[in-house]
C-alpha cells in the first residue's frame, strides 16, 4: 500500500582513488593541510560528522548524538571504504552498524552498493562494466553481510547496456535525475508520455523493460530539492531545511540526493540540520514518514514504466560530454579556462586499455581455465572474502606453479589499475594538471609496468604521444608529454628509489605496514615483496651499493617521510618543553609591583610554563594566569599546540577513567580561553553511557545534563 508522504535522504559518498599505486598508501597531499591527505580531511569535516551528529539544546548543549548512516540511504566507494577500514575504524563501524540498524528496522538495508572505481558505465566495455559490478557486489556484501538491493552508477551515468549489467547481477533498482526520463507510461500500456525534469512525477518508482526480457527498477531524486542542498543555503538551518522538504513534498515519495559530501565539507555543521530532519521525521511530524528506498519498493512496487534518455549523467547537461569532450560543463573555479585535454586523455586511457585487454586475453589463456570468469571474481579477493591461495586452486589451470601464481595475480592486478585509471574524477574538473587526472595517469603507468613485467608490450611512447594534444591551461605545467615527464614518470618506484626509501625508513626507526609492498631485512641483504602480486626481490647492500638520499626518492616520498619523522618527534619535544616547565615553575613568583610582563629570558619558555600550570601545578595568582591568556591570544601557533597536547591528555585521562583530573584539565584551560578540539572525545563519553557521569562531568563537556536523565 501506497505511504501518504515518505521522505528518502540519499548521500553518495566518494573520493577519487588517491592511493600511491606502487605502496598502496595515501601520501601526503599538500592542497588538504593541515591534514595528511583529503581523505582524512574530509573524513573529520563529514564522514565523522554524520557518524556523530549533534543535536543541541537551546543553550548550546548536547543532548543527543545521532548516527545518521541509521537513517539515510547512502552509498560509499569501496576504495573509499578500503582506507576508511584501516584509517578511520570508528567512522567504518558506525557506517556498518548504521546499515545494520536499518535493516533491523524495516527488513531492508539504507545502504546501496557502488561500482568499484567510479567509472563512467556507459563510456566503457561490456565486460569492465561487468567487472566493475561483480568486484563492487563482492565489496558489499564482504563488508555489509548481506546482497546489496540497489547500486548508485556513478555520476548517474546511465544506458540501456548498463541497465542490462544491472540487471544480470540481480541489482533491484538505481537512483536517476530527473531529466534522465523521456518518457512514461502504464505498466500495460504503449501509450507513451514524453516527459522533462519538470513534468516527471518523481514520487513514485518506476519500471524499465529490457531487451533482454529483465527489468530494473529506477527512483528519480527531486531535482529542485536536491539542487538547493548541493548548492544553495538549504543546510544552514534545521528547522529551514525541514520547510523546504514539507513544501516540497506533495505525497508519496520524496527522494532527495546529493554528493554525501554536501553535509559537513561543502557546508559547515551540515550534519546538524541532517540531525534535526531526521528527528522531526522521527517523529512523523507533518505525516513524513522516513523510509530507504529498499524498503518503499516493496511496499510499493512500481505501477508506471519509463523509458530513460541513454547517455546521460546528472552533472553534465551535455549527456556525457563532460568525461570526453570541452563540453563547458567544469567546477566553474575558472570560467575562462578550457577543457580540450579532456578528449587526448580519454584517447590515451583506451589505448592502454586496449593492450591491457589484449594481453589479458593472450596470456590468460594459458594460466586461466575461464580468464573472464576469474577477472569477474578477483574482486572476492580484493575485499578478503577468499585468501589468494584459495582463489588460485579455484581459477588457475591445474598443476600451475608458484610462477604461474605470480603472474596471474600480476595479471589481475594490471586489469585493476588500468581500470581505476578511468575514475571519472579525472575528466570533472578544470585541468589536467590537478590531483585528479595525475592519480589517473599514475594507475595507468603502473599498469604499462606490470604489463611489461609479463612480457607485453611497451606502449609507454604511445600513450604519451597522444597526451601531447592535452594542453593544461596553466603554461607552467605544458602538455601531456611534459606532465608525464615531470609529474607522473618522477613517482614511479624504481629498484633504487624502493630501496632508498626502505633504507630511510630502517634508519629512522619508522615502520610503517604498505599494502603495496614490505620490506624484509636480513644481515647484507633485503627483501621486497609485493604481497598481491606473489612476487619477492632479493636485493644485495653491500658497501657503497646504495646511497641514502632525499634527491632519489622525489617530492611525494619526502612529504611522507618529513610527516612520519615529525610524529615520531614530537613526544620527544613535549616531554622535553614540559621538563623545562617543571624545572622553572619553582622559581616563578609573585611578580613585583608595576611589574606587567615576564623577564626576556624565559618568555621563550612560556609554552612550558603554561603547560605545566595546566597539567601539574596551577599558578592561581591573576596576573599569571591574565598573562598567559594574552600570550595564548598573540600566539596562535602556540595556542593551537597546546590545546592539541591538553586533547591529548584528555585522552590519557580518559582511557585512565581519572575523571577528576579531566575535570581539571577542562576547568584550566577554560580559564585561559583555549579552543579545545572535544568532538571525538564528547563521541566516546556518549558511546560509554551518559548516564555514568555525574552532571558537573557532564557539564563541563558541554552535554546538556538533562541527558543523563
Amino acid at each position: 500500500m501506497k505511504h501518504f508522504k515518505s521522505l528518502c535522504i540519499h548521500g553518495h559518498f566518494y573520493q577519487p582513488p588517491r592511493f600511491d599505486p606502487w605502496l598502496e598508501e595515501v601520501l601526503p597531499e599538500g592542497s588538504a593541510a593541515p591534514f595528511a591527505n583529503w581523505n582524512e580531511r574530509i573524513a573529520r569535516e563529514c564522514y565523522e560528522p554524520l557518524a556523530f551528529a549533534r543535536r543541541l539544546s537551546h543553550d548550546g548543549r548536547i543532548f543527543k548524538i545521532i548516527n545518521c548512516y541509521e537513517w539515510i540511504s547512502f552509498n560509499v566507494g569501496p576504495t573509499l571504504l578500503t582506507w576508511m577500514e584501516d584509517r578511520a575504524p570508528q567512522v567504518y563501524a558506525r557506517v556498518i552498524e548504521g546499515d545494520k540498524k536499518s535493516v533491523q528496522r524495516l527488513g531492508f538495508g539504507n545502504a546501496l552498493a557502488q561500482s568499484y572505481h567510479h567509472i563512467i558505465m556507459p563510456l566503457t566495455t561490456d565486460l569492465d562494466r561487468d567487472v566493475e559490478i561483480s568486484w563492487a557486489i563482492a565489496d558489499f556484501e564482504h563488508r555489509f553481510g548481506r546482497k546489496p538491493d540497489g547500486m548508485w552508477l556513478p555520476e548517474t551515468a546511465v544506458d540501456i547496456p548498463t541497465l542490462e549489467a544491472l540487471a544480470r547481477a540481480k541489482i533491484e533498482f538505481t537512483i536517476l535525475a530527473p531529466r534522465q526520463a523521456m518518457a512514461v507510461a502504464e505498466l500495460n500500456s504503449e501509450e507513451w508520455t514524453p516527459v522533462d525534469e519538470t513534468s516527471l512525477d518523481t514520487s513514485l518508482p518506476y519500471l524499465v523493460n529490457l531487451p533482454s526480457g529483465k527489468t530494473i527498477a529506477v527512483f528519480f531524486y527531486n531535482g529542485p530539492l536536491s539542487h538547493g542542498v548541493a548548492f544553495d543555503d538549504y543546510l544552514s538551518d534545521g528547522e529551514g531545511f525541514w520547510q523546504k522538504i514539507t513544501s516540497d513534498h506533495l505525497g508519496g515519495l520524496l527522494t532527495l540526493a546529493t554528493d554525501g559530501e554536501s553535509y559537513g565539507h561543502h557546508f559547515k555543521f551540515a550534519e546538524m540540520a541532517l540531525a534535526y530532519v531526521i528527528e522531526q521525521a522521527l517523529k512523523k511530524r507533518d505525516g513524513i514518514d522516513l523510509v530507504n528506498l529498499a524498503y518503499y519498493l516493496q511496499q510499493n512496487p512500481p505501477q508506471k514504466k519509463v523509458k530513460i534518455r541513454e547517455k546521460t549523467s546528472w552533472s553534465c547537461v551535455h549527456g556525457l560530454k563532460r568525461w570526453q569532450d570541452d563540453c563547458g560543463c567544469s567546477a566553474g573555479r575558472h570560467p575562462d579556462w578550457r577543457q580540450h585535454w579532456r578528449r587526448p586523455l580519454r584517447r590515451a586511457l583506451n589505448y592502454l586499455k586496449y593492450y591491457v585487454d589484449e594481453h589479458f586475453r593472450r596470456l590468460g589463456r594459458g594460466l586461466f581455465e575461464k580468464p573472464n570468469k576469474a577477472l569477474l571474481d578477483y574482486g572476492k579477493c580484493l575485499c578478503g572474502m577468499i585468501e589468494q591461495e584459495e582463489f588460485a586452486h579455484t581459477y588457475l589451470r591445474s598443476g600451475f606453479s608458484k610462477k604461474d601464481m605470480s603472474r596471474a595475480f600480476s595479471l589481475l592486478e594490471m586489469q585493476r589499475f588500468a581500470l581505476a585509471s578511468f575514475a571519472s574524477c579525472a575528466w570533472f574538473f578544470d585541468d589536467i594538471g590537478r590531483i585528479e587526472p595525475l592519480n589517473s595517469l599514475s594507475c595507468a603507468l603502473r599498469s604499462m609496468e606490470l604489463m611489461q613485467d609479463l612480457d607485453g608490450p611497451d606502449i609507454e611512447e604511445g600513450v604519451v604521444h597522444i597526451l601531447e594534444e592535452a594542453f593544461s591551461n596553466d603554461e607552467a605545467i605544458g602538455d601531456g608529454r611534459q606532465i608525464w615527464m615531470t609529474l607522473i614518470k618522477p613517482g614511479q618506484m624504481s629498484r633504487k628509489k624502493l630501496v632508498n626509501f626502505a633504507l630511510t625508513l630502517r634508519k629512522n626507526n619508522i615502520q610503517p605496514d604498505f599494502k603495496g609492498v614490505k620490506f624484509l631485512f636480513e644481515k647484507e641483504h633485503m627483501t621486497i615483496i609485493w604481497p598481491k602480486l606473489l612476487k619477492e626481490e632479493k636485493v644485495e647492500l653491500g658497501p657503497g651499493k646504495y646511497e641514502i638520499s632525499s634527491k632519489v626518492l622525489g617530492p611525494k616520498l619526502n612529504k611522507f617521510l618529513l610527516c612520519e619523522l615529525a610524529r615520531q618527534k614530537q613526544d620527544w619535544l613535549w616531554s622535553g618543553l614540559i621538563k623545562v616547565g617543571e624545572e622553572l615553575v619553582p622559581y616563578f613568583q609573585q611578580w613585583e609591583e608595576g611589574q606587567t610582563e615576564v623577564f626576556d629570558q624565559v618568555k621563550d619558555f612560556l609554552p612550558a610554563l603554561i603547560l605545566h600550570h595546566i597539567f601539574f601545578q596551577e599558578l592561581e595568582r591573576e596576573n599569571f594566569i591574565d598573562y598567559f591568556k594574552m600570550f595564548l591570544s598573540e600566539n596562535p601557533f602556540w595556542r593551537q599546540k597546546i590545546s592539541r597536547q591538553v586533547e591529548d591528555g584528555l585522552w590519557r585521562c580518559f582511557y585512565a577513567q581519572d575523571w577528576s583530573q579531566m575535570i581539571r584539565l577542562m576547568e584550566r584551560s577554560n580559564k585561559l580561553g583555549l579552543s579545545l578540539d572535544l568532538f571525538k572525545i564528547q563521541n566516546e563519553i556518549w558511546k560509554k553511557g551518559v548516564k555514568n557521569f555525574d552532571a558537573r562531568f557532564l557539564s563541563i563537556f558541554f552535554f546538556d545534563t538533562a541527558s543523563s536523565n
